[in-house]
């Protein structure tokens, strides 16, 4: 990783996915690097506050990936200084973060076009948050997110114009009470 931050001045993408051997200051040494995409997915070493901080100087990123990255504790995600131009982000297999986190994250986050909370311990708060932050959401995607209602899902969908995919598999919603 030093190599590439020495040498790699105008790296923009950096996928990581799955290296369980790298430490939680893996990003450090790309500090100075305009990266756009960054994919963190299966990486186990992402269990510290220290990597939220390790974020903050990449303000140039629009796609952010932590899929299956458990062990990310949602104070974490709550207080993470905003990426500003951040686009697309993507995050599971964290059963922890509720509401608080994810409309806090939400809230510092507007120009976020496509975002996927899987495995979240969201309610309707939450879809509520994302209605009203979002207004340039055009995909969604918080399936197995057992604590929604379909009256929240409805509202979101009729106050979400741009809004062209929702993904709900394992949401324990009744086919029945989207009869369209």
């Amino acid at each position: 990783m030093h190599y590439l931050g020495q040498h790699c001045s105008r790296l923009t993408t950096l996928i990581l996915r799955t290296c369980p051997n790298l430490s939680p200051f893996t990003l450090l040494p790309l500090a100075r690097c305009p990266l756009q995409f960054l994919d963190l997915s299966g990486c186990r070493w992402l269990t510290t506050d220290d990597t939220a901080m390790d974020l903050v100087p990449f303000d140039h990123l629009t796609h952010l990936e932590l899929m299956c990255c458990r062990n990310i504790p949602s104070t974490t995600a709550a207080h993470t200084i905003p990426l500003p131009n951040l686009t697309f982000f993507a995050l599971t297999g964290n059963a922890d973060m509720e509401d608080y986190a994810i409309t806090a994250f939400i809230a510092t986050h507007p120009r976020l076009q496509e975002l996927h909370l899987l495995q979240c311990d969201m309610t309707d708060t939450s879809l509520a948050a994302i209605q009203t932050s979002l207004p340039h959401l055009h995909a969604l995607d918080i399936s197995y997110s057992e604590h929604i209602s379909a009256i929240g899902v409805r509202r979101l969908i009729r106050y979400s114009p741009n809004l062209m995919m929702i993904g709900l598999h394992g949401c324990r919603l009744h086919v029945q009470s989207f009869p369209e």
